[in-house]
């Protein structure tokens, strides 16, 4: 067991998650931005050899664990015009005087000549929790950094006290920090996860320290991501789950028009090409849904969704981001690949200073979206609102976005039987009891006849769509789809509670 703790002597941390001037706050702070700072301790006190192989030691250790409060507040900056430190200064000749074009370019670095751009410095502010005896000290907030298998030497340790000794801050110069080594920390509340898709936190990664020496003087960038979630709690083995992982990718609408529920293909289709265009190539089959002859693909793939404000009083349906629902049996190696390219993007987009991903169809779309790692953020956009993980199931789900049936009903009893089948389709039992209406269960959410159909191959029938509501034997994780449109965002359901 090895762990740095950092203490926030100012009650807050000041560092951007993002290059945009109007930047979000970064919480819970990166391990690749402890990296950061004790690289910059190193350096900037003499790189002693033996710092330098502690770091190296380090950068060689699986990603960390964090007990870190997870409920924080961002505090209201103002854009400041600063001054451009990334001038350089022109070298003069003794031998030669100095040109006019010369001389303009050396008076330019002169500190009231700089030119200013704008900047936010955007505050994270922790907020105390149940866990305040361990996660602050006094009116602090401490954060620990854990390798539960991480069993350093002696000089490696001894070196790494000197580093956190001399490291003053983790983002900017104003967060001033304490830091320190222990074998003891608390519970960590945030773990890494295989290929999920919860918080992306900046990864440490071997060759880390090579790579920021190689791009001296200039500003360090993120390698890669890893993904961070709570501990996981034992399941209970009489819950179901469904062919696809609960840990429910989600992308928030930050520009353009609103649309409803009615637009969900449009998005989804959407969302699916600009994820086609942004992932490794050659595209994977589970992406895509098609092998390289255009055939179905063999296995399970991913399924669009839309997500949208309803089920309460005042909904209306309309659109508030989408979702990506991962096969249960991907690997995981698949989805960090995809999430590092999605990550990367978006870093390139915010440098660029774009509002986020463009997500359009060249005619009746134009959004722009980013991927969603808000702490607080409206139910529509938490996972668990659709998966009902982790309150470790749900007995009762209803449809959100109808349900395209495999063939058209003839008699009685064949609504509900393919319900039943779409259900066993996805790795479930059959419910107990269901139904099927026009109407959705949840407010907000139009009729099954609003939505425009499915389309399937060129000259086959229209499938019937309708919604529907199903009662389980035992609790159901989702994200539960069904139906032949449920790769496309039909089919969508959520947990139908009492109230």
């Amino acid at each position: 067991m090895f762990a740095l703790g950092i203490r926030y002597l100012c009650g807050w941390a000041m560092a951007a998650s993002d290059g945009k001037v109007r930047a979000r706050a970064e919480w819970p702070p990166h391990p690749d931005r402890l990296f950061l700072a004790l690289a910059a301790a190193h350096f900037e006190t003499g790189a002693d050899s033996e710092e330098r192989d502690a770091l190296i030691w380090l950068e060689s250790l699986s990603d960390p664990s964090l007990a870190v409060e997870q409920q924080w507040s961002q505090r209201t900056a103002v854009i400041a015009f600063v001054p451009v430190n990334d001038d350089e200064v022109p070298r003069l000749s003794a031998k030669k005087t100095p040109s006019p074009d010369l001389i303009t370019k050396g008076v330019r670095v002169l500190p009231e000549n700089r030119s200013r751009q704008p900047k936010g410095f955007p505050v994270a502010v922790p907020l105390p929790s149940g866990e305040r005896q361990n996660l602050w000290d006094g009116m602090d907030p401490v954060v620990f950094f854990i390798w539960p298998d991480a069993q350093p030497t002696a000089n490696v340790r001894a070196a790494i006290d000197r580093l956190s000794a001399k490291m003053v801050r983790i983002g900017h110069s104003a967060s001033l920090v304490q830091a320190w080594t222990t074998d003891q920390p608390p519970e960590p509340t945030l773990k890494p996860q295989e290929g999920g898709s919860g918080i992306r936190l900046r990864a440490i990664g071997e060759g880390r320290l090579r790579d920021l020496e190689a791009r001296f003087p200039r500003r360090p960038t993120a390698r890669s991501w890893t993904a961070y979630g709570p501990p996981a709690r034992p399941m209970d083995k009489d819950t179901g789950k469904t062919v696809f992982d609960p840990s429910l990718l989600v992308f928030r609408q930050i520009g353009g028009r609103r649309l409803g529920l009615q637009s969900t293909l449009l998005v989804t289709n959407a969302l699916r090409g600009m994820l086609m265009t942004l992932s490794p190539q050659p595209v994977a089959q589970w992406l895509s849904g098609h092998s390289a002859d255009g055939m179905p693909a063999n296995g399970g793939h991913a399924a669009f969704v839309p997500l949208a404000d309803i089920g309460h009083k005042y909904a209306e349906g309309m659109l508030l981001g989408l979702g990506v629902a991962f096969p249960r049996d991907l690997n995981p190696d698949d989805v960090s690949s995809l999430m590092d390219a999605l990550m990367r993007a978006q870093e390139d987009a915010y440098s660029r200073n774009d509002d986020g991903l463009a997500l359009y169809d060249g005619a009746l779309l134009d959004w722009r979206v980013e991927i969603d790692q808000r702490e607080a953020r409206p139910l529509t956009l938490q996972p668990r609102s659709w998966t009902e993980e982790p309150q470790f199931g749900a007995t009762t789900w209803a449809t959100v976005t109808p349900l395209v049936l495999d063939r058209f009903p003839k008699k009685d009893g064949d609504v509900e039987a393919l319900i039943r089948l779409a259900c066993e389709r996805v790795g479930l039992k059959a419910p107990i009891e269901c139904g099927a209406h026009s109407v959705s269960m949840f407010r907000g959410v139009p009729t099954a006849r609003e939505f425009p159909p499915v389309p399937f191959k060129i000259g086959a029938a229209k499938r019937m769509h309708t919604h529907a509501w199903m009662r389980f034997a035992e609790p159901v994780i989702g994200p539960l789809l069904l139906g032949a449109g449920r790769f496309k965002g039909y089919g969508l359901c959520r947990p139908l509670t009492a109230e």
